[in-house]
């Protein structure tokens, strides 16, 4: 019989990390109730991480490849 995988909090925190990241709409609530894991797991990581930082970086990012793209056209 085949082993059942488990999956691993920090896998799952990953994910999410990456999806609230990625998703300026997205909330450390909604995360909690579409991927049904605890919010305070989901805020604790959030907190220890940076991830409202991490945004931000990633929406600066994306604000000036795009300036850059367009000002080379």
């Amino acid at each position: 019989m085949a082993k059942k995988k488990e999956i691993r909090d920090e896998d799952i925190l990953s994910l999410i990390k990456t999806e609230y990241v990625s998703d300026p709409k997205m909330s450390y609530r909604k995360l909690a109730d579409n991927d049904n894991f605890p919010l305070k797991k989901i805020a604790a990581a959030g907190k220890e991480e940076n991830w409202k930082q991490k945004r931000v970086q990633l929406g600066d990012k994306i604000f000036k490849k795009t300036m850059n793209r367009i000002s080379t056209k």
